[in-house]
């Protein structure tokens, strides 16, 4: 299935594939929504949280930002009125971030905005290419998660 060596050629074009896709990401913003793309990523992660809500902390994790950034970014977010803030009933030293409607109408919005441009990538590369290129994302995740180790340990079998 795998080889063992891989041509130098081959790693240089894997490289510049990567180079050009950061490249494009950081050209082009977030599509079809207008707040900034890490907001539209936290609207999207506060309508998963089913009204329990989360702490900052928890939205640093998943969106791999700093808690000052997400402290700056929630207050942008209240001030627009998308979440609100309240103490945790259990422990009342920590504080939970809730969507509010008009939060949760954005975050419904960026999603079919995130919808439409994925169909727009799968009409692009059509049925098999995006088939295709969904396997070899999670083949990358594969890696990334377990580490080479076990990749390596596939390809022994």
């Amino acid at each position: 299935m795998k080889q063992d060596k891989v041509s130098r050629e081959t790693v240089i074009q894997l490289i510049e594939a990567f180079k050009r896709l950061r490249y494009a990401e950081v050209k082009q913003s977030f599509p079809a929504v207008e707040w900034k793309k890490t907001e539209a990523k936290a609207l999207m992660f506060l309508n998963e949280a089913s009204g329990e809500g989360k702490k900052a902390s928890e939205i640093s994790r998943a969106l791999h930002v700093t808690s000052p950034f997400v402290t700056q970014m929630l207050n942008r977010m209240e001030k627009k009125g998308l979440v609100s803030r309240r103490m945790d009933e259990n422990d009342r030293r920590i504080v939970r971030i809730f969507l509010t409607d008009e939060g949760k109408k954005a975050a419904d919005d960026a999603l079919k905005g995130l919808d439409r441009w994925f169909l727009q990538l799968t009409r692009f590369l059509g049925e098999d290419e995006s088939r295709q290129f969904a396997d070899l994302i999670h083949k990358l995740s594969e890696f990334i998660e377990h580490g080479e180790k076990t990749s390596e340990k596939k390809v022994e079998k």
